[in-house]
């Protein structure tokens, strides 16, 4: 009963023109469906503080003042503490999707390679190009997995493969992911050789990670010299 009330209260705030947007984006995050007992809640909480800073900053300050006074302070005030606070606790979210979003995107991009290999090997195996997606699913490719199933779900469904690719690689802000996808679409586009664009493009993903690794390093490297330099040879 009170998760019905608290959806219903959630939902009235999102006006229905954002909740498209809003249902993509808490899904790069991997959240499935809107929170909106959780907005309900947030906005509930949010009354409870503005309450509390109004009667200790504003209800005691005004409180000898004519009744017109008290009242115009009180929505004056009330308008501007309970909008800066709903703007905080969204600012709050927001960064932590963004870190969420961000997390998985590495994640797909560091399991891409392993991933492709093994559909490699199932296209040299004879398999067809759908089938080998399908195949190649494995519990240690994490996110990367239930994107593909995803994407395999369209395909059994009579959707396009190039279609469903091409919207899991606008899906997530990744040009590697959609460089990769970019190229092996081409490819299937024109009928040719797959497999050979698969193992050029693990090829490059390889690199590149490994390109990326040394320059980690070289900047861990760089700033740790920088530190003593500011911290220890400065001073001295």
């Amino acid at each position: 009963m009170i998760k019905e009330y608290l959806h219903t209260i959630g939902k009235s705030f999102v006006p229905r023109i954002v909740r498209p947007y809003l249902r993509n984006y808490l899904d790069k995050a991997g959240i499935d469906k809107v929170p909106y007992n959780y907005f309900g809640t947030m906005f509930f909480i949010t009354v409870a503080i503005t309450l509390f800073i109004y009667i200790k900053g504003v209800f005691l300050r005004f409180a000898g003042e004519p009744w017109y006074i008290l009242l115009f302070a009180t929505f004056i005030t009330w308008f501007i503490i309970h909008i800066l606070i709903n703007v905080l606790f969204i600012a709050i979210m927001y960064f932590w999707l963004n870190i969420r979003i961000y997390k998985r995107t590495k994640l797909i991009e560091d399991k891409l390679p392993d991933y492709l290999t093994v559909v490699s090997t199932n296209l040299k195996g004879g398999m067809s190009f759908d089938k080998s997606l399908w195949s190649a699913i494995r519990p240690e490719f994490g996110i990367l997995a239930k994107e593909v199933i995803i994407v395999s779900k369209k395909v059994a469904t009579g959707n396009d493969t190039v279609e469903a690719l091409q919207e899991f690689g606008k899906k997530y802000n990744s040009p590697t992911l959609r460089r990769a996808l970019d190229l092996i679409m081409d490819e299937i586009r024109a009928g040719g050789q797959v497999v050979k664009v698969l193992d050029d493009v693990i090829s490059q993903l390889r690199k590149t990670k490994e390109l990326k690794a040394e320059m980690a390093s070289a900047t861990v490297t760089y700033m740790i010299f920088l530190g003593a330099i500011v911290i220890v040879i400065a001073p001295a």
